[in-house]
């Protein structure tokens, strides 16, 4: 059984998985989900400054 903390990141304005469906599915079928971030203004393809906040967040759980 998975037991570690999920993070989900969506992008605001993705078509292909957008928020609105890919955030309750999240919440249903994620027991140990701990974080949902929704990257304003962001398409499927992040920009260089979404890129380096999701990175710096999940290095942030890596390195302590």
């Amino acid at each position: 059984e998975f037991t570690a903390p999920v993070a989900v990141y969506v992008a605001e304005n993705d078509p292909f998985f957008p928020p609105d469906v890919i955030v309750p599915r999240a919440r249903s079928r994620l027991p140990t989900l701990s974080e949902i971030v929704i990257l304003d203004g962001e398409k499927h393809i992040l920009s260089p400054a979404a890129q380096e906040k999701v990175t710096a967040a999940i290095s942030k759980v890596f390195d302590g």
